[in-house]
């Protein structure tokens, strides 16, 4: 027998997953944001994984995509803690990208 779909994608997400959200820790910043991109392609409707795209991506000055992935991460969560706290820091930094 065949691994069902959604059993395939827990398997190659997770490793994308867990290494950009460690590579962020690390501050390697240029790999956290290509393994979460590798996660979001398998599923996008992540909202942590949005965060830490959209926190590897300011910490690497890209402001405008670092608001659009968080943007997304709202969209798919908006009552979650760390990117109400991610857009705020952003927009105490970047206020006239934010208006």
């Amino acid at each position: 027998m065949g691994c069902s779909s959604s059993s395939t994608k827990s398997t190659t997400l997770a490793p994308s997953l867990a290494q950009g959200s460690v590579l962020l820790r690390l501050n390697r910043l240029e790999g956290a944001r290509d393994s979460l991109n590798r996660a979001l392609v398998i599923d996008s409707d992540l909202a942590s994984a949005w965060i830490d795209l959209a926190e590897a991506l300011w910490r690497l000055v890209h402001v405008d995509e670092a608001r659009d992935a968080f943007e997304t991460a709202i969209a798919l969560q908006s009552s979650h803690k760390d990117a109400h706290e991610l857009r705020r820091r952003m927009e105490k930094r970047w206020r006239h990208r934010f208006e």
